[in-house]
Parts: C-alpha cells; structure tokens; sequence
C-alpha cells in the first residue's frame, strides 16, 4: 500500500504546535512534498535499503484494521532511524521483531504485535519527521551531510548483521527439524541465547 504523505503525517496527533512544522521546512529546501512516502530523496537514497528477506515475516497486530498500514514500510523506517532500534527474535520457528527506543535513562522495548493503531501513527509521524529533517541537514551543512552519510553505513552493516544472524538461526533450526531432533528445547534455548547476544545492534 502507498501512503499519501500528508494524510499520514497530518493525521498523527501533535503534541506540540512545532511538530509539523518540518513539512513547511522541508518544502522550502525540497520543493512540493511527494504525494507518496516512497518518492521521497531519503526513502529512494537510504530508508528503501532496508528491505528485509521474504523469509523473516513477523506477527503483526490484528486488531489493527487491515490495510491500514504498510508493515514492511514500518519495518524499513524503524530499521534506518538514528533514534529507534529493530531487535529480531527466533524461538521454535517463529520470528519476533522489537522496537527499541532509548531516551536519556528511558528505555522502551515494545513488541510489534503489540502495537496499538494510534501508536503505529504517531511512530510512523516521528519517523517521518525525523528522516525528513535529516535530509535537511544533509543540504545545509557538509559537515552534517558527512556525518550523517557516516551513520547511516553504520546502519546498513548494523541492520545487514541483524539480518544474517536470523537467517542464520531459522537454517539452524531447519536442519535441526530435518535430522528429526523432536525435543528441541535445549539446542533451541543456545541459539536463542547466541541470537540475542550477537545479533542486536
């Protein structure tokens, strides 16, 4: 599904006059916002990257109408933001994907099928937001375009990792269903073990 970038963000509650203020900023330097979130300079250039394997599929929330969202445009943004961390976990042949968010001393940690429909707005708002601003950064500053251009590599190795050690775990568990091994539980819990050690970012 492609999302008209208005209706989204325009529909995200505000918890400060200043929150869309950003749009305006970001036609001054850009031009005409696209109509789609796809089309725009940061989603062709870095966020699109971010496209995760058939393979790893995750539960999302059913109680969230369905077309409502575009998950795998969701999955995308969170893995590319400076401020948000995706986790994946494998237990038993079923991925888990985690948001993290660490504010100050503040850390959140929410399961994406847990996700509430106001809440999947307002994440999709401030990612919005935030890729945008960056760009902005990026066309005013060489310094913070270097920057910038720096920790996204960062990003990339970090999310391309993540993704290996799942690809990693579900071939493991796989082989480990086609040896006939019934009880899996203890070969199951190290690698659940390892997987979370090794492949967060």
């Amino acid at each position: 599904m492609k999302y008209s970038t208005l209706e989204l963000i325009r529909s995200a509650p505000e918890k400060k006059p200043s929150d869309k203020g950003f749009l305006k900023r970001y036609e001054e330097y850009f031009g005409t916002l696209p109509e789609i979130i796809q089309d725009f300079p940061w989603y062709e250039n870095y966020v699109g990257q971010f496209k995760l394997p058939e393979y790893i599929e995750f539960k999302t929330p059913l109680h969230i109408r369905q077309g409502t969202f575009d998950w795998i445009l969701f999955f995308e943004l969170v893995s590319a933001s400076f401020s948000t961390e995706l986790d994946i976990e494998f237990s038993l042949g079923i991925f888990e994907a985690y948001i993290e968010v660490t504010q100050g001393e503040t850390f959140v940690r929410k399961k994406f099928n847990d996700i509430v429909e106001l809440q999947a707005v307002i994440i999709f708002g401030i990612l919005i937001k935030e890729q945008s601003e960056l760009e902005i950064l990026r066309r005013v500053s060489k310094v913070e375009r270097s920057k910038i251009d720096n920790y996204r590599k960062v990003q990339r190795q970090q999310f391309k990792n993540l993704v290996d050690k799942a690809t990693k775990h579900k071939a493991t568990y796989e082989l480990l269903q086609k040896m006939n091994l019934t009880d899996l539980s203890e070969d199951q819990s190290s690698l659940d073990t390892d997987f979370k050690e090794n492949g967060k970012k």
